[in-house]
């Protein structure tokens, strides 16, 4: 395999990573915006504690830092959106 092909297929796995992520984020946060704030408070703590778990876990894994940090960083977000959606009555 050529170096463009490559190139060439790394693009089309990241243009498939960028929807599902996209495609993913409008979901929760449809989800969210429905949501009765008791259940948005209680998703957001339950997802506090999964959140120290999966980091554990992911620590003991193979994955890169920088892999990790980003998982992080997304279920954090994820978090934000739900504790938003807990201060906010749906529409």
């Amino acid at each position: 395999m050529t170096v463009e092909e490559r190139l060439a297929k790394l693009e089309g796995n990241l243009e498939l990573v960028y929807g599902l992520a996209n495609g993913l984020h409008a979901a929760l946060l449809t989800l969210a915006r429905e949501m009765p704030p008791a259940i948005a408070t209680h998703a957001a703590a339950r997802l506090d504690k999964s959140i120290e778990r999966v980091h554990a876990d992911m620590l003991a894994s193979p994955a890169p830092d920088r892999s990790i940090l980003r998982s992080l960083a997304l279920l954090q977000e994820v978090q934000g959106v739900l504790r938003a959606a807990a201060t906010s009555p749906p529409p």
